[in-house]
C-alpha cells in the first residue's frame, strides 16, 4: 500500500519498535471508491431481501468493521 501511494508509515510515539500506517489522500479516495462498489454490489445481490435504507446501513456497518 505504501509503494502504491495509498498509505504512509509513521513512527509510533508509544512504541519505537513499531510503526503506524496512515491513509494518504489517494488511499482515502480509493477507500471511498471501494465503499461505493460494496454498496452497489450489496444492492445487486441482496436488493430483493433488504430495502435501500437497510442496504446503506449494512454497507456502513461493514465499513465500520473494516476500520476507520
Amino acid at each position: 500500500m505504501q509503494a502504491a501511494g495509498y498509505s504512509s508509515r509513521l513512527p509510533n510515539p508509544d512504541d519505537r519498535r513499531s510503526s503506524l500506517l496512515e491513509l494518504t489522500p489517494a488511499g482515502r479516495s480509493a477507500s471511498a471508491a471501494a465503499h461505493s462498489v460494496v454498496t452497489e454490489t450489496l444492492a445487486q445481490r441482496i436488493g430483493e431481501k433488504l430495502s435501500a435504507r437497510e442496504i446503506l446501513l449494512l454497507a456502513s456497518l461493514l465499513r465500520a468493521l473494516s476500520g476507520p
